[in-house]
């Protein structure tokens, strides 16, 4: 719950903070060397409205709040300032100013948030944004199996920490989101998003360390992404800037960004298996998971010489 509360109250004063940001960049006296020029010149075509008398006081009652504890005043703020028009346009913003995606989705359940006998349901868990940090391991059991899981965090600064988790593995699974093709980077908003998770995949794809090793690649957030381009090119990513195809069309689209990461791949004998999912999907993620534990067990028997 605490995750939940946090991401509800957080993002909400990081949008408060993004209103003077974007108000600030439409000086042209203002000078902020952590925005990038270009997204610069893409605030000077956004406008802004004051938020309303109610929305200030809301903006009072969040930014002062002692704890991130999402009480009924506190749920009551966030809701009147969900329902402001500078809000939602700044929540427009995301893909700049680095807002969560499924901020939208908590800020319409804040009520239920509140509520003192909240508990999280599995879409809560699975939309919530945790951030991994260091290396965390998990073991557990499916049909009589057991799998030995390292989840780590992909910021990067993070990266050098579990580098060396990789000696000896079965297989990589690598999450990669096809929603952040328009993205920056949290830790570099000069960087696309998409761009460095291909540089990073391109540089495990072929370390020798996974000569032998299952490569699963798993596309994530389709639903974000096919919402994302009714307004948004896939062109807008430097490594996709090439595609000539049906800008609107989900498959054409979706198929040119799988061919960019397995191209990647320069192993001649090895295969990628790639997959599209959408983590909310309980019923597909359930198959997908079948077909990687089948992947997975194949190649553990083939290192054990059994097949």
């Amino acid at each position: 719950k605490d995750h939940i509360y946090a991401q509800i109250v957080e993002q909400m004063r990081l949008c408060l903070d993004c209103i003077v940001i974007v108000k600030g960049e439409k000086d042209d006296d203002a000078v902020d060397d952590s925005v990038s020029e270009e997204h610069k010149e893409h605030f000077k075509d956004v406008e802004l409205a004051e938020l309303s008398d109610v929305g200030k006081e809301a903006a009072e009652t969040v930014e002062s709040a002692q704890t991130l504890q999402v009480t009924e005043e506190m749920a009551d703020a966030i809701e009147t300032l969900w329902k402001e028009s500078t809000i939602k346009t700044i929540y427009g913003l995301r893909a700049i100013l680095k807002i969560d995606d499924s901020c939208a989705y908590f800020w319409d359940e804040v009520k239920r948030i509140s509520a003192t006998d909240f508990v999280p349901t599995d879409k809560d868990i699975l939309l919530v944004r945790y951030r991994t940090t260091g290396v965390i391991e998990q073991r557990f059991d499916i049909k009589k199996n057991n799998f030995h899981v390292f989840d780590v965090g992909g910021q990067k600064s993070e990266r050098k920490k579990w580098i060396h988790c990789f000696e000896s593995v079965t297989a990589v699974l690598y999450v990669a989101a096809l929603s952040c093709y328009n993205e920056v980077m949290f830790e570099d908003e000069s960087k696309n998003s998409m761009e460095d998770s291909i540089e990073l995949w391109e540089e495990i794809c072929n370390n020798d360390w996974f000569d032998q090793t299952a490569m699963i690649l798993l596309l994530n957030k389709k639903d974000l992404f096919a919402e994302k381009l009714k307004f948004v090119p896939i062109t807008k990513c430097p490594p996709l800037e090439n595609f000539e195809g049906n800008a609107n069309d989900f498959d054409e689209c979706s198929r040119y960004i799988q061919k960019v990461y397995e191209d990647c791949n320069k192993q001649e004998n090895k295969q990628v298996f790639t997959h599209f999912v959408c983590a909310t999907d309980k019923n597909g993620i359930d198959k997908v998971f079948n077909d990687i534990q089948h992947v997975v067990l194949d190649y553990s028997l083939q290192a054990r010489g059994l097949i």
